[in-house]
């Protein structure tokens, strides 16, 4: 008599699963922050590094997000399946003529910006997400010097630009913006 073995079960492919596993550290994907409260998609899109639309660097993949180094532009998108997480480790791309989400208050002296840096907006968009209220279009992307400042955005002798700088990539540079004007 023969015995019948039990059917092996089907498992539903699953396409973002799928997507994150082709991810290799050091991809670049478009992918960036809407300014909405998440990224503008859920399975990550690689891309040429050198592209235009390669917002993001992946530096690591990793089975949690709190192995992502955190810090100004970086930050990290996972996703779990059948109870494996995968985490791509993601720094900014910082390109000169792109825009990025700010919030500002304060105005003078006083005022005080605080940067979307995992942001990407359109530099003409006519609305702003609720938790910003400018966009800053990036002027310079540079090596950072020592104490860096707005101060080492100026483009020429006797600019009189007003810069907002952030230092990122784990302070190796100095990314320089203006409030954008159309």
């Amino acid at each position: 008599m023969e015995t019948q073995r039990p059917a092996t079960p089907t498992v539903a492919p699953d396409p973002t699963a799928d997507a994150y596993r082709a991810v290799s550290a050091g991809d670049c994907l478009a992918v960036y922050d809407t300014g909405s409260g998440g990224y503008n998609t859920q399975v990550p899109y690689r891309v040429g590094c050198g592209a235009g639309n390669a917002y993001v660097w992946v530096s690591a993949v990793r089975s949690s997000s709190s192995a992502c180094s955190q810090g100004p532009g970086r930050n990290y998108m996972s996703y779990t399946s059948r109870g494996q997480t995968i985490a791509l480790c993601l720094t900014r791309q910082f390109k000169v003529g792109y825009c990025l989400l700010a919030k500002q208050s304060g105005s003078g002296q006083s005022a005080q910006m605080r940067a979307g840096l995992m942001t990407g907006v359109d530099c003409d968009a006519k609305r702003v997400p609720a938790q910003y209220n400018q966009i800053l279009h990036i002027t310079g992307v540079y090596k950072a010097p020592a104490n860096p400042s707005a101060s080492n955005c100026a483009r020429v002798q006797g600019d009189r630009t007003y810069y907002w700088s952030w230092v990122v990539n784990g302070g190796r540079t100095l990314l320089c913006t203006m409030v954008y004007r159309g």
